[in-house]
Order: C-alpha cells, then sequence, then structure tokens
C-alpha cells in the first residue's frame, strides 16, 4: 500500500528517505509527542488505521503546529485506502479557504 502511495507523491519526493517519526503504539497516544517529533521536518506523510482497519491520511507540506486555521500549500493531499492497495487520492482543487 504505501509503495502505491509513493507513486502518487510530487515526483521530487518519491525517491526520498523515509523514516518513521512518530508511532503512536510505540510513542504514546499523545498530540505533543507528535508534534515534537515532527517538527524538524518540512514536509510529513501522515498515515493512520484506526479500529476497523481502514487507512487514510494526508501529504503535508508544512511542519505540524497548533492552529486555529488553514496551513500548508496547493501540494497538500488526502488519501485513503479503500479495501484496495491503491490509493484514493483528494487533491486541493483551488477553491474554497
Amino acid at each position: 500500500m504505501i509503495s502505491n502511495l509513493v507513486g502518487n507523491l510530487p515526483l521530487y519526493l518519491q525517491s526520498s528517505d523515509w523514516q518513521r517519526l512518530y508511532r503512536m503504539d510505540q510513542d504514546g497516544c499523545s498530540f505533543i509527542t507528535f508534534l515534537k517529533n515532527t517538527r524538524e521536518y518540512p514536509i510529513t506523510v501522515l498515515v493512520v488505521k484506526d479500529q476497523a482497519g481502514w487507512v487514510f491520511g494526508a501529504l503535508v507540506t508544512e511542519p505540524w503546529k497548533l492552529s486555529h486555521g488553514f496551513y500548508g500549500s496547493g501540494e497538500n493531499m488526502l488519501f485513503s485506502f479503500e479495501d484496495q492497495d491503491d490509493p484514493l487520492i483528494y487533491k486541493w482543487l483551488g477553491e474554497g479557504e
């Protein structure tokens, strides 16, 4: 699944060396720990698997931070895997706020 996701990322990210920065079952259930572990990285991919087994996430092109508004660029995207190995990609359409 992840290798199929990487093929949908912008070209300059596809050959990046990826490393795990946070994993809830190892690092604890703390958003503050998540923010600390990811603060040095300007681009991250968040992958979530919920209790029902659904896998979804986001490509985020700014460091994570607490905010009351939206942030990021048009390169940000959401994705989901609906019982398949190929992701459904949801890209910014340039509309809305």
